[in-house]
């Protein structure tokens, strides 16, 4: 954006500035501002997997920033109207579980945030409007997969959806982290994995059931193959396609008695539950608090006059 001449005096460079901002501040909307952020290093500094739900949330239909924000200025978004948002966005039910999306709606707010305090600090707006509004109370997580629930989802599956869970089982990788896995990442320690949202990068060491599941999707995939978990003419999936694959078998097990509860990620969670070693250096979090959060498994305590007492 040209400010003015090379030969400019400094008093003349910042009164041009001035200008500038005083026109973006009146007349800038909330798409120049949304624009700019994703434009901004800050956006390109985030991990890929942040940066692609950010996206998710800025485009999607109906309720995405830009279909609902984009033609208002920038100061003319109040903090009411970011509350009436998230309200709207919370009272939706989810078509699959029938549950009210209010952790969908806490989502859509915090990153309305992020870009308003980018904003603020530029020059596009003059206040956060969604500073002093109250997220949707959230409760951690807490499914734990049994052994049984997965065997009966894994005997229906197809040998990508096999090797894939296998692979995120025994890894506790993520969805994403195991799509895009290549056979350039098999090592002779074992598998590489650099995880998208932390970038936490670790070789998950080779056990005999491991090696099985690679080699189970490798003999279904055609020469030259590079993803891990393909299809049979050797196409990785995207993340949109599993998840249906994902979807289509649970609603195929539901009318044999074998309703599924509980979701793809779960498997990562019941990685890190049943791991015995080391769970913070297996699962690669930062913290305590994040391991807690995956470890689900019921611990079994004694009772009065129990084995376990004694």
């Amino acid at each position: 954006m040209r400010l003015a001449a090379l030969t400019a005096s400094r008093a003349e460079v910042l009164a041009a500035h001035r200008s500038v901002l005083a026109e973006i501040t009146t007349s800038g909307t909330m798409a120049d501002l949304i624009k700019a952020y994703f434009a901004s290093s800050n956006f390109e500094d985030l991990a890929l997997e942040t940066r692609k739900s950010y996206e998710r949330q800025r485009d999607a239909g109906g309720v995405g920033l830009l279909a609902v924000f984009g033609k208002m200025r920038c100061n003319a978004l109040k903090t009411t109207h970011v509350r009436q948002y998230v309200d709207k966005v919370g009272s939706r039910l989810n078509a699959r579980t029938g549950k009210r999306t209010t952790t969908m709606a806490n989502r859509y707010l915090a990153l309305l945030s992020v870009i308003c305090v980018w904003g603020l600090q530029r020059g596009y707006i003059e206040h956060n409007p969604c500073e002093g509004v109250d997220r949707f109370s959230e409760r951690a997580r807490d499914r734990y997969v049994t052994d049984a629930e997965y065997a009966a989802v894994f005997n229906a599956a197809s040998t990508p959806i096999r090797a894939a869970m296998e692979i995120a089982y025994l890894c506790a990788a993520r969805l994403s982290d195991v799509l895009k896995l290549t056979t350039f990442e098999l090592r002779e320690e074992g598998v590489y994995i650099r995880q998208g949202k932390t970038a936490k990068r670790q070789i998950k060491a080779w056990s005999p059931r491991l090696k099985g599941a690679i080699e189970m999707c490798r003999a279904e995939a055609p020469a030259g193959a590079t993803r891990v978990v393909c299809n049979k003419k050797g196409n990785g999936y995207t993340r949109n396609g599993f998840e249906s694959a994902w979807a289509r078998l649970r609603e195929d097990l539901a009318p044999k008695g074998a309703a599924v509860d509980w979701t793809f990620h779960d498997l990562k969670a019941k990685g890190i539950s049943d791991f015995e070693g080391d769970k913070r250096k297996f699962s690669g979090h930062a913290t305590e608090r994040m391991v807690a959060l995956y470890d689900r498994k019921p611990t079994l305590v004694p009772t009065i006059g129990s084995e376990a007492e004694k």
